[in-house]
């Protein structure tokens, strides 16, 4: 029965946490927790995820479909992937803590991928205007006489 509740106490940990990171964070760097353990748990799946991490984020879940919970924030996946690997749940259960260290990587790859290819967008060169180059011949020309 102990270990029943395991799952319940990290998930209020982890709420109250929300808590806090949400009023600390800004309103446009955060996601709802709710949102942020459904791509989590589909992710999981995807990656054959043992059944016992299927049932921590279950837990977590339910707990933060309570009642005040549901307003939790989070400011991005490896985040909440990172505080999951905390829990007693993944810290008692090495193949829990593997899946979620999976998972972890994997989110960090895609997050470098896509910070690299903004990047890249940011940094191209834009063409320049008709005006530009109107000004520039003009400028050229008052420059010849």
């Amino acid at each position: 029965m102990d270990a029943a509740r395991l799952p319940i106490e990290s998930a209020s940990s982890i709420l109250a946490s929300e808590r806090l990171a949400e009023h600390v964070g800004q309103e446009g760097d955060s996601m709802n927790l709710m949102v942020g353990l459904e791509r989590i748990e589909e992710r999981l799946v995807e990656n054959d995820a043992r059944a016992e991490t299927l049932g921590l984020v279950d837990a977590i879940r339910r707990t933060a479909s309570r009642p005040g919970g549901d307003q939790a924030q989070v400011r991005s996946l490896v985040e909440l992937v990172r505080r999951l690997m905390r829990t007693p749940v993944a810290n008692a259960n090495v193949g829990v803590y593997d899946d979620l260290a999976v998972l972890e990587e994997q989110l960090v790859e895609a997050s470098a991928r896509a910070s690299a290819e903004r990047e890249a967008v940011e940094s191209k060169p834009l063409p320049k205007s008709k005006k530009y180059y109107r000004d520039l011949r003009d400028k050229e020309d008052k420059n010849k006489r």
